[in-house]
């Protein structure tokens, strides 16, 4: 039975993403025209590959909560496209853009994932669609694109900065929070690989930096173990910082205690003063 398209608004994706996904679906076998010869849809050659695009994070969760999905309707976002392999299902074929010819080979399928139940927590959806942007083709390949998830979801950024031949280099860029401290990997345009830069939210002081990092992926499990050694680290240091206040304060107290007891030796008796019997003192 068909089911009817869902779409997340009336903007279908350019037309050349458009046909250069539809001839990447000849490569998938439940997506391409006609399907696998054992299949016996009637209605498998009426559905059309509609692709349509998702211009926030928001509304790509957004499409992927709604449900009921045709085959062949996908979604791109960024440099990442989604294509359904089961009519009515929820089963995406997922692919990384990687070239701008208008040619299959712009894309490289490197995953199959499914968004129902996901889609609801925002925090998971968005970092693994970020890590997956933000992952290079080659860590796409590897299955090496998931980012930690700590206190605040990841957000990917881009900026233009010159390399020293002085060409403009895009550079993307990681940011995230995690207790009191702020957490940036970005690539830099003279460099490989990436710098990983940990601070102190109150002060902005850098706490952490690691400049030897193969991605701003890896940059970002690099992060989780730095920032389990500074968490770590703050609260020893708070515990010594308590008990060298309770020293201090014993110390106080102590101090107190003996000038209380030399003073009270200095006093004198009074002179009239009498023992348990009743005697003067002599």
């Amino acid at each position: 039975m068909a089911h009817a398209a869902t779409h997340i608004g009336a903007d279908r994706a350019d037309a050349s993403v458009q046909e250069s996904l539809a001839a990447k679906c000849q490569e998938n076998g439940w997506l391409r025209a006609g399907g696998y010869a054992w299949q016996d849809d009637p209605y498998l050659e009426d559905y059309p590959y509609d692709i349509r695009e998702a211009s926030s994070m928001e509304e790509l969760r957004s499409f992927f909560r709604r449900g009921n999905w045709a085959i062949r309707q996908g979604v791109v976002y960024r440099d990442l496209a989604f294509v359904q392999q089961v009519d009515g299902g929820d089963e995406w074929w997922t692919l990384k853009k990687i070239g701008d010819e208008g040619e299959p080979g712009d894309w490289l399928a490197f995953e199959n994932c499914s968004f129902g139940g996901l889609s609801r927590d925002r925090h998971g959806f968005n970092d693994l669609i970020v890590g997956m942007s933000a992952a290079s083709a080659s860590e796409c390949e590897r299955l090496e694109y998931r980012l930690p998830m700590l206190d605040e979801p990841w957000s990917l950024m881009t900026a233009c900065s010159e390399n020293r031949a002085g060409d403009q280099v895009e550079c993307k860029i990681l940011e995230s929070r995690c207790g009191d401290y702020a957490v940036k990997a970005y690539e830099r345009p003279s460099f490989d690989g990436a710098m990983l830069e940990i601070s102190d939210r109150a002060s902005r002081a850098l706490v952490f930096h690691d400049g030897a990092c193969d991605s701003i992926v890896s940059a970002s499990g690099r992060a989780r173990d730095a920032l389990s050694s500074l968490i770590e680290g703050s609260r020893e240091s708070d515990g010594r910082s308590r008990s060298e206040a309770a020293r201090s304060r014993l110390r106080s107290l102590r101090d107190a205690s003996s000038e209380a007891c030399e003073s009270s030796s200095a006093i004198n008796p009074p002179s009239n003063a009498t023992g348990r019997n009743g005697k003067a003192r002599s």
